[in-house]
């Protein structure tokens, strides 16, 4: 598969994040909890099938993704709260 084509078949976090309707550093929160799976090249990037599985899934289960990402940050807080005392 050529770079065209993979082009047209990926999107990059900020594509993503535009796509979602949130900004571009929650997209590794989303990854790191494993709600999205990335692609890896060079510059990560996530697959449009990806980005429609994760839309169709939130949706369907009624998540509504910015709680779901505040309480990704609260945990990621906590957890290096933890780590450092």
């Amino acid at each position: 598969m050529g770079s065209k084509e993979v082009d047209q078949i990926t999107l990059t976090y900020g594509e993503v994040a535009r796509s979602i309707r949130v900004s571009t550093d929650a997209i590794p929160l989303l990854v790191e909890a494993g709600l999205i799976k990335p692609l890896r090249f060079k510059q990560p990037k996530i697959s449009v099938y990806e980005l429609k599985r994760f839309a169709v899934e939130t949706a369907a289960a009624g998540i509504d993704i910015e709680a779901k990402l505040e309480q990704l940050r609260l945990e990621k807080k906590s957890k290096k709260m933890q780590e450092v005392g």
